[in-house]
């Protein structure tokens, strides 16, 4: 189901052809139509609504009997760097994810992948689409993808790396509401995961401490909440000396240069796509930074592109 609460009354025709677009699996046809848009800002949050959310008949003897609401979610999880790429979904985790919303008459599925930060941001509007549709079980033509491997530079290895789990939540007749995760059920969560991620395996506090998460959320919601998360986890671990933000085209470039070991500095370059992250999303994070020296030349030497995605 289509929620409309954040977009005006004049755009909902625009609306409209962007979610057709979409549940044909149309790229070519939504560029087209960004292309074109008054305002990319607005084209951007009339995205955020129609993305990840669906609504799929549910037929009997050739009669719709109910609609089963979907929407994709995700849970960020900033992981340290001795772990390397080795997390996944278990079984044990999806048990855990599947408990927190059972009492509502809905279900979650997740993947068993933990993409990247980066192949998350790289992501197309039209893939969400094929993705809630394979996760909820639905035959239709919507495309589907595989998240691509990981492809951190030698810089990201040293850092704590966000990622995030992926997921679909669905409610029949009505949309479904993602729950209200207890922080001493989230730390036994991050326990779990990052045992599950050691190499050696060992129960030490250490070991324990290497993984945090965040709720399970919307998401267009999620991916803010864990730049946000990993954003504090870096300010944490390293003395941050200033940063940018810099708006190219659709997408927004976040720059934050850091002091690592032996006073060597290094610039991290994030592009933040306007429809993941949205207008509220680039305040937060400003807001977040702001407490730093900004430095509006601070990306000139990050080579990062300009798209819609």
């Amino acid at each position: 189901m289509i929620n409309t609460t954040n977009v005006n009354a004049e755009p909902l025709g625009e609306l409209l052809h962007v979610y057709e677009a979409l549940r044909a699996g149309d790229e070519a046809r939504l560029r087209r139509l960004w292309e074109t848009t008054p305002s990319t800002e607005e084209f951007s949050e009339i995205l955020r609504v129609a993305v990840a959310h669906d609504s799929y008949p549910i037929v009997s003897r050739g009669v719709v009997r109910a609609h089963e609401h979907g929407a994709l979610w995700m849970m960020p999880v900033v992981v340290d760097p001795v772990h390397g790429d080795e997390l996944v979904v278990d079984m044990w985790m999806q048990r855990w994810l599947q408990a927190q919303v059972s009492g509502q008459r809905q279900k979650a599925t997740t993947i068993d992948k933990i993409p990247s930060m980066e192949s998350i941001l790289a992501l197309q509007p039209t893939h969400l689409q094929g993705l809630l549709t394979m996760l909820l079980g639905h035959d239709t033509s919507a495309p589907t993808f595989g998240f691509n491997a990981s492809s951190a530079g030698e810089l990201q290895r040293h850092l704590p790396r966000l990622r995030f789990i992926v997921g679909a939540i669905s409610r029949i007749d009505e949309n479904p509401e993602f729950p209200s995760m207890d922080t001493l059920e989230l730390q036994t969560f991050a326990r779990h995961a990052s045992l599950q991620a050691s190499v050696q395996g060992r129960g030490d506090v250490l070991i324990q401490d290497t993984v945090r998460v965040g709720e399970m959320l919307p998401f267009r919601d999620a991916v803010v909440a864990g730049l946000l998360l990993w954003i504090e986890e870096i300010s944490r671990r390293y003395e941050v000396m200033a940063w940018s933000l810099e708006p190219r085209m659709s997408v927004v470039h976040l720059g934050i240069e850091l002091i690592l070991e032996e006073c060597n500095h290094a610039v991290l370059g994030v592009p933040l796509p306007l429809w993941e992250v949205g207008r509220e999303g680039i305040a937060a994070v400003t807001d977040r930074c702001s407490v730093w020296k900004f430095c509006p030349d601070l990306l000139t030497s990050v080579p990062v592109s300009a798209k819609l995605s």
